[in-house]
């Protein structure tokens, strides 16, 4: 699987979701959030105003998220999130010096992981579908007593039953 970095109008990608800081009214606004609202059509601010208030003005609170349809947008779905936490936030003062050293490291080594998972992810196909898996001479169940298979023999059995050659493992997940 590859992995891209783009610089473009996000609001003509064709991806399973955006996510997007919003402002708590969920109203739209300028910048990204504008455009979103722009391109998506009368129906995203319907659906907007359908999301219950929790308090005057305010249907998404800081440090949550809410998710609606793309509707005239090519995304599956908007997730969107406020910010408001750091007054520097988009803004000439937002930097580097806001990020502690070890939430950066730690945030680089969950991308790596998830480029090591993407990588590794493969197409499987059963080749006896119809038959009796066998894992116990393949020393793959954890007890032979007949008694109900474990979590681990669970996922096994699942993996063999959607390994149809047209599912990647990420999808069988």
């Amino acid at each position: 699987m590859r992995l891209e970095a783009l610089q473009t109008d996000i609001t003509t990608l064709a991806v399973d979701a955006i996510v997007n800081a919003a402002n708590q009214a969920m109203s739209g606004g300028g910048g990204v959030d504008g455009a979103i609202h722009r391109a998506a059509g009368p129906e995203l601010p319907q659906a907007c105003k359908r999301i219950p208030m929790v308090r005057p003005f305010v249907r998404c609170p800081t440090g949550e998220a809410r998710i609606t349809p793309g509707f005239d947008l090519p995304v599956g779905r908007l997730t969107r999130t406020p910010n408001g936490r750091y007054p520097e936030y988009h803004t000439s003062a937002d930097g580097l010096d806001f990020v502690a050293p070890e939430s950066l490291a730690g945030s680089l080594e969950a991308c790596e992981r998830i480029c090591r998972m993407l990588e590794a992810n493969r197409t499987y196909r059963n080749l006896s579908p119809k038959t009796e898996p066998r894992l116990g001479p393949r020393g793959l169940y954890t007890n032979a007593t007949g008694r109900n298979p474990s979590e681990f023999e669970h996922s096994l059995l699942w993996v063999l039953n959607q390994s149809d050659g047209t599912r990647d493992l990420l999808s069988i997940v």
